[in-house]
C-alpha cells in the first residue's frame, strides 16, 4: 500500500490513483467523488447550509448545487450526464 493510500483509509478519504498526463483513472475518481458527495447530499451527511437544489430544466428535474453562498457551486447532475454522454471537457 502506498503512503498516499495509507493516509487516505487513516483519514476516511476517496483514493484513486491516476495520471492526468495519460487520463488513466481520471473518470473513475470523479464518479467516486460525485457519487459520494451525491449519497452524503441525499443522507443529510453533507450541511444543508451549503447545499441548494435548483430547478434548471422543468419539473422534476432539480440538481445539487454544492458550494457555498460566494460560490457558484457545482452542479452534480451536470456533471454525471456530461460523464454519460462521454465529454469530459
Amino acid at each position: 500500500m502506498t503512503e498516499a493510500a495509507k493516509y487516505a483509509q487513516e483519514n476516511e478519504c476517496l483514493f484513486v490513483e491516476g495520471s492526468a498526463f495519460s487520463g488513466e483513472n481520471v473518470e473513475e475518481a470523479f464518479s467516486k467523488l460525485t457519487n459520494t458527495i451525491i449519497y452524503k447530499v441525499d443522507t443529510g451527511e453533507i450541511p444543508s447550509s451549503v447545499v441548494a437544489t435548483v430547478n434548471t430544466k422543468g419539473a422534476g428535474s432539480g440538481a445539487y448545487v454544492v458550494g457555498s453562498a460566494s460560490s457558484s457551486g457545482v452542479n452534480l447532475k451536470d456533471v454525471a450526464a456530461t460523464e454519460s454522454a462521454g465529454c469530459y471537457c
